[in-house]
């Protein structure tokens, strides 16, 4: 069974190049593009699987190509 991404953090939006941070917070498993290492603001979001989570954010930010 694969994990899904149930929360993303708008705090830190933008990828510093490490690659994002993806962690367990309140029994659900969050995304950070950023990598942030503290004051995340997390969304919790439908369950994502990780290969479809750059298009759900894509569509939310109204990126929609």
């Amino acid at each position: 069974m694969t994990a899904l991404i149930e929360l993303i953090c708008r705090a830190h939006p933008s990828s510093e190049g490490l690659g994002p941070l993806i962690t367990p917070v309140d029994q659900m498993w969050a995304y950070c593009e950023g990598r942030g290492n503290g004051g995340h603001e997390w969304t919790r979001i439908e369950p994502t699987r990780r290969d479809q989570l750059s298009d759900l954010l894509r569509i939310q930010n109204g990126r929609a190509s």
